[in-house]
């Protein structure tokens, strides 16, 4: 790779300084009263990045010497399907240009037989960035080894409700999670490839994605939908942003100039290219160039007549060239003129592999231990029960499924520390099989969901969103039977967002959330069950006691209206206790919240309040401590809103100290009328806890911003 990713690297976290922490940025602010008479503080906007002076000359340069017809080449791909795993976007050899080469990666690359990763829901279980940017790393080194210069991913659209069909691919519920996460592997990925990120935007529901209207309020969009792109835009300088198959308030995601030039191009001041979705992104080549679509993919079905349009003065070549500067900007930025890309042997190395188990155990979440259930001793006599326990279960087979060629079930990695195992592989038990049940020391019972059941829609081929929350009839039967046969039984669900459990979960010992963990999750599994590693990972969504406490999902009518909550912050405005609240999950170990320092007083438009938190092991494993920080207006009806976040690793029997920063922008609200981000003075409650539903620390700040 040449220097270019590490110049914009080197920029992308001199401005993330200046937005998350206020460390960088010498403008001023503006108070005022909108007509509405919302007085407050108007903050800002944060200024572009510089462009490079040299790159832009190369670019002119080019621009100068091509053809109308190669400047649209570059604008679209030139395959319906794959060639050699990888979508292309022309190259023009006449001037030394090379191609654009796609493929998806939200799990690993898809262009050759790499690494399967977990999907992204578990990896938002960790919480924990810089594991998310050793992810990004090895699936970029992976796309460049199999020939890739773009991969399409993080998935940045938010798990708004658990039966949307994608949620597996996204980091979770809440754009404080999944902006973070976002960043970290953008970052880890464009050491060796572009990352792209998508889908922009409100991409929440997948059956009727292709004709969908999302109708949110100005102030739900940048509050809620957006915050995670313009985080993955401004720190992650992110090379590429795919717009969505829906239509964002009445205009089609691919032709919505609000969205793509008015927002994300001007007021994120995004320097890279557009890219639509494939096939179904595009509708019309006027409306969607004229609105900064870039590119059109797979192939030019509507850019097809983009020249004759420009030739007969229906659209201003300046709406070309301004494509092809950002695609030209790009290519030199990130070197392909050059490219130098690793070799085949990066491609499920040992180094990557191991990484695969790591991760899955990092994420994957214990809701209950009732009787320390969990550990199991190698030794003790185990019955694995469910068909789902010897399947490869890693995820839908849309558009980010991996050629796999050897995964681990929960079988093969029990079976691989565990003397005695003993499997049942079917759903329904027949005698002979309760037997060996009762017989056991303690019992498995895999049960949860697979591609059959959610997944990316594509008709004919895929499932697309879930028909419900609860598990089936089946594997509900199965771990009332199973509970009723023995005194020690844990649940391992598999499935891409939340499931409910009630009313089974009281009659067993043990639950745990694999999610969809990867070609090494079965071993994870293992590492978990003997005690070799201890439980860490968080749940990055609200699991609901019921669906009825969720709002409602519909993906059959071709307009749905979003509301200002989703998950748990719905919850919290409704006065409903979730089953597990965000962030929860259980360990081997125990711990205690005892100090909390906080900065009275905000004053400063570009600082940050400052979080101090004491946290103490309180039982006998190593653990991982997970911090979150909430905040509440005084006086508002909102519910209070994740800020900020930190996992502290501590001894057993240690304690120690975790410092946290809330940026200004935290406690601001969007305001469309000034177009800007409002903060208003007062006091806010700042609350400090493992997760949502338990929040012991509580300080109190003065927001007192004023005005030159």
């Amino acid at each position: 790779m040449s220097h270019g990713p590490g110049r914009m690297r080197a920029r992308g976290r001199a401005l993330g300084l200046a937005l998350l922490v206020g460390g960088g940025c010498s403008v001023s602010l503006t108070q005022l009263t909108d007509d509405s008479g919302s007085a407050g503080v108007l903050l800002p906007p944060l200024q572009p990045m510089p462009l490079d002076a040299v790159v832009e000359a190369r670019v002119d340069e080019l621009l100068a010497q091509l053809t109308l017809e190669e400047k649209v080449a570059q604008m679209h791909g030139t395959s319906i399907l794959p060639v050699s795993g990888r979508w292309p976007v022309a190259d023009n050899p006449r001037l030394g240009i090379p191609p654009l080469l796609m493929a998806d990666g939200p799990r690993g690359t898809t262009a050759r037989e790499g690494t399967s990763f977990p999907v992204g829901i578990l990896r938002g279980a960790t919480w924990n960035p810089e594991v998310e940017r050793l992810v990004g790393t090895a699936v970029g080194r992976e796309s460049a080894a199999a020939g890739v210069n773009v991969v399409l991913a993080p998935v940045l659209n938010l798990a708004a409700h658990p039966r949307y069909g994608r949620a597996q691919e996204t980091y979770g519920e809440d754009p404080a999670l999944v902006g973070p996460l976002a960043v970290a592997f953008v970052e880890g990925a464009q050491t060796f490839v572009m990352a792209s990120a998508k889908h922009l935007a409100v991409n929440n529901i997948e059956n009727s994605r292709f004709e969908l209207d999302a109708q949110v309020p100005a102030d739900v969009l940048r509050e809620t939908f957006l915050p995670q792109f313009e985080r993955v835009v401004r720190e992650g300088r992110v090379a590429s942003v795919m717009s969505a198959y829906n239509s964002l308030n009445g205009s089609f995601c691919g032709e919505n100039a609000e969205l793509l030039t008015g927002i994300l191009k001007g007021d994120w001041g995004f320097q890279g290219f557009v890219e639509s979705d494939w096939v179904n992104g595009t509708h019309d080549a006027k409306r969607s160039v004229e609105a900064g679509l870039d590119i059109e993919m797979p192939v030019d079905k509507t850019f097809d007549a983009l020249a004759q349009l420009v030739e007969r003065g229906e659209v201003d070549v300046s709406h070309v060239d301004e494509a092809v500067r950002r695609i030209l900007r790009r290519k030199l930025e990130f070197g392909l003129e050059s490219w130098s890309p690793p070799g085949s042997e990066v491609l499920r190395s040992a180094e990557h592999l191991a990484l695969a188990r790591e991760v899955a155990a990092r994420g994957m979440v214990l809701l209950r231990n009732e009787g320390d259930a969990l550990p199991l001793a190698p030794e003790l006599r185990l019955a694995v029960v469910g068909r789902l326990a010897d399947l490869e279960n890693l995820g839908d087979t849309g558009s980010s499924d991996v050629p796999v060629v050897d995964a681990v079930t929960v079988k093969e990695g029990l079976e691989a520390v565990y003397t005695t195992v003993s499997h049942i592989g079917t759903d329904t038990l027949t005698p002979a099989d309760e037997t060996t049940i009762a017989q056991a020391d303690a019992v498995v019972v895999v049960v949860g969901l697979t591609d059959e059941d959610e997944g990316e829609y594509v008709p004919g081929k895929s499932k697309g969103d879930r028909e419900g929350l609860a598990l089936s009839e089946a594997h509900a039967a199965l771990v009332q039977r199973v509970s009723e046969l023995h005194e020690r039984v844990i649940v391992v669900l598999e499935g891409g967002s939340a499931i409910t459990v009630e009313p089974w979960i009281d009659a067993v010992e043990g639950v745990v959330h694999a999610w969809y963990p990867g070609e090494q999750g079965g071993h994870a599994l293992a590492d978990l069950f003997t005690g070799s590693r201890n439980f860490e990972g968080r749940l990055p969504v609200v699991v609901p006691r019921t669906a009825e406490q969720l709002p409602p999902f519909d993906n059959v009518s071709l307009t749905v209206r979003y509301g200002p909550y989703h998950g748990q912050r719905h919850l919290d405005a409704a006065g409903e206790e979730p089953r597990f609240a965000l962030g929860f999950g259980l360990s081997y170990t125990t711990f205690g919240f005892d100090v909390l320092q906080v900065d009275e007083r905000l004053t400063d438009p570009d600082g940050a309040v400052l979080v101090d938190v004491g946290v103490s092991n309180t039982g006998a494993w190593a653990g991982s401590a997970l911090v979150t920080v909430w905040l509440t207006r005084s006086g508002s009806d909102e519910p209070r809103r994740l800020a900020s976040f930190a996992r502290l690793d501590l001894a057993a029997g240690g304690s120690g100290q975790v410092a946290l920063t809330v940026p200004t922008r935290a406690f601001a609200s969007w305001d469309e009328a000034a177009r800007g981000w409002r903060v208003q003075p007062g006091s806010w409650l700042v609350e400090v806890g493992p997760h949502a539903g338990d929040l012991p620390l509580q300080a109190t700040v003065q927001v007192e911003i004023d005005a030159p």
